[in-house]
């Protein structure tokens, strides 16, 4: 394991502290206009990384 590699944990959605990560991923990904890509059939992943998670 080196400084550079990243661990991930399973969660239901994305967290504040990960967000730059998503949007870096998303954008490398899908280009800048990323949120306009189709995330499912009922959202796109602009609207998806802004739904919030619910309680804990």
């Amino acid at each position: 394991m080196s400084k550079y590699d990243i661990i991930g944990l399973r969660s239901a959605g994305f967290r504040s502290n990960g967000f730059t990560l998503v949007r870096h991923i998303l954008k490398e990904k899908f280009g800048e206009k990323w949120f306009f890509e189709k995330f499912d059939d009922k959202k796109s992943w602009g609207e998806a990384v802004l739904t919030p998670l619910g309680k804990f």
